[in-house]
């Protein structure tokens, strides 16, 4: 049953409907009187009847009820006698009775924020009368229609069921201080409390809802020049319907709760600092309280108007840490570096140790595992800040470790290098300038260039003459190759999975004042193959015996004379005759 007016939405004045097989319908007035007055204001929970008149009705929907005979005490006009049964009754009238009752004044209201919270009714009075509705049969059009009614929180709304929705005053409250709304088979629901039931007991839970379009705000994190930062800075809000400039959130009663609730608003994981500065700026919103259950920290309860701050929280959450390797050949391998509160900054091999390389190869999504090749030096040093990490046991990743910024005073101080086991290998080409001797060279297919002598060793030689076909065994050099610009990689080494050297990873050089000081690294690796050796008879005297003469030896592209004293061995002097086809 409900008081319709077409033209107020007073829900305590109007013509009565009620509702019956899925349709709203009228209720005639024959046998009228004051008792069905007060049935009518009781069952729609107005009041006391103030007075009735008469309006016109359309002859287009049926008029279900008429020849009540009401006693006053009913609950509701159908538990009143006299109606012989919904629509038998003829009713030729064109008008029907418009109730007025007392209440006049009923308002909804969101209790822990304007436009999100618990679901409050208000009756202003005589006596002032505040309750809960109930979330029983409470639905998405309701969280609508509620959240319409209240200005400045948008024109949709959704449900939340939250127990944090279970406040003090919600627990506190007396049984006749719930109700319930059901505005099942109402069409044109104008006012909530059209809808309203009493509720027999206590509910468990109050309905909440949460206005979509509330108040239109953005919670942020910015540095000290006010730029928006990713997952670290002062806690700012802004309107953003208004392009509003960006306030501060003040500090006052400001703890690690309400810090977890940005961070976790932001998708930035968990706090790992927090802080609060001295701060005279403006600020939109102070003493904020979180339970850590609310869908944005603009909802907490907290003071919320325009003033200056004594202070403002300062919050680092997890997403502000990124992790890279500088100086490799890849994601996967180089000089580690973490971004800390926007500064990419190298990490001290102090303290480090092996479950803290899990730790950062995984999170770069470079295997589970890797190798610490800080005392190699096969990756550049770098510049600047350095972080300290200490992780405990529980820690899944660097950026839930504990990093401390190093005293830059310790220039011996060494920067952790990591490969990990999930490196990426390039495919390349390698090769001898003269085919088994010379300077390395390696083909990338996109690049081609000599490698660097700095971090050559003769394990690497050895094992590129066996691969080029050239022989197991190195020999000395003669000539000593001078600094060249040529050199495009650093180094190269073998990685776990790698079955040939066409498959190592390799380095590239590093294009900056700190590599090129260092001239050793300016000078190609150079390789000489005993299979680069080749002999020949030279006998100017006796050229038509191609079988005899002064033997000489090719040796990095020179004809070079053999000793008499090596020649006196006869294992030689076989081998020199077999290689040239001679017996």
């Amino acid at each position: 049953i409900i008081l319709r007016n077409e033209n107020d939405a007073n829900p305590c004045e109007g013509h009565v409907e009620v509702y019956y097989d899925n349709e709203m319908g009228y209720v005639g007035d024959k046998n009228w009187n004051e008792k069905t007055d007060e049935v009518v204001c009781k069952s729609t929970h107005c009041g006391r009847p103030v007075g009735n008149s008469n309006v016109y009705r359309s002859y287009s929907r049926p008029v279900w009820l008429n020849e009540l005979d009401c006693k006053g005490n009913e609950e509701s006009l159908w538990d009143c006698d006299g109606w012989p049964g919904p629509s038998v009754s003829f009713y030729r009238k064109p008008t029907v009775k418009k109730v007025k009752c007392s209440l006049d004044n009923i308002s909804f209201h969101l209790e822990q924020h304007k436009c999100e919270g618990a679901v409050k009714y208000t009756i202003q009075s005589d006596k002032k009368e505040t309750g809960y509705i109930c979330n029983e049969g409470f639905g998405a059009d309701d969280a609508t229609r509620l959240c319409k009614s209240i200005p400045g929180c948008g024109e949709t709304g959704k449900i939340v069921t939250s127990q944090w929705m279970r406040t003090e005053g919600f627990m506190s409250s007396q049984q006749g201080a719930f109700k319930k709304i059901n505005c099942s088979g109402i069409q044109n629901v104008k006012h909530l409390w059209q809808c309203i039931e009493s509720h027999p007991s206590k509910c468990i839970l109050p309905a909440a809802v949460s206005c979509t379009d509330i108040d239109k705000v953005k919670v942020l994190l910015t540095d000290d020049s006010d730029r928006e930062t990713k997952c670290y800075g002062y806690v700012k809000i802004q309107k953003t319907q208004k392009n509003d400039k960006k306030s501060h959130v003040c500090g006052d009663d400001w703890t690690e709760k309400e810090s977890e609730m940005v961070c976790k608003e932001l998708n930035c994981g968990k706090v790992i600092k927090e802080l609060k500065t001295i701060n005279g700026k403006n600020g939109i919103m102070n003493h904020v309280k979180c339970t850590g259950s609310e869908s944005s920290l603009w909802y907490c309860r907290a003071e919320h108007r325009s003033q200056k701050c004594t202070s403002a929280p300062y919050v680092v959450c997890q997403g502000s840490r990124e992790v890279r390797l500088q100086d490799g050949p890849g994601k996967c391998a180089g000089r580690l570096e973490v971004k800390d509160e926007g500064q990419w900054k190298r990490v001290s091999k102090e303290n480090w140790d092996g479950s803290y390389t899990k730790h950062a190869c995984k999170q770069l999504d470079c295997g589970d595992d890797g190798k610490d090749k800080s005392d190699s030096d096969e990756f550049s040093q770098g510049t600047g800040e350095m972080l300290t990490f200490r992780c405990q046991q529980s820690d899944k990743n660097l950026a839930d470790c504990t990093a401390t910024n190093t005293n830059n005073q310790n220039r011996n101080e060494k920067a952790v290098q990591l490969i990990c086991n999930g490196e990426i290998i390039v495919k390349i080409i390698m090769t001898l300038t003269d085919t088994c001797w010379g300077m390395v060279n390696i083909s990338t297919g996109n690049e081609t260039g000599y490698v660097s002598g700095a971090h050559w060793s003769d394990t690497l030689s050895k094992e590129l003459c066996k691969e080029l076909g050239c022989g197991t065994e190195i020999l000395k050099p003669i000539k000593k190759p001078g600094t060249s610009d040529g050199i495009k990689f650093k180094s190269l080494f073998k990685m776990k999975n790698s079955i040939n050297m066409r498959q190592y990873s390799i380095v590239k050089m590093e294009m900056n004042p700190e590599s090129t000081k260092n001239q050793d690294s300016k000078k190609p690796a150079y390789v000489v193959c005993k299979g680069s050796i080749k002999p020949r008879f030279n006998d100017k005297d006796n050229q038509r015996h191609k079988c005899s003469g002064n033997v000489e030896v090719s040796y990095e592209g020179q004809w070079l004379p053999v000793s008499k004293k090596t020649l006196d061995n006869k294992e030689t002097q076989n081998t020199i005759c077999t290689e040239l086809q001679c017996g």
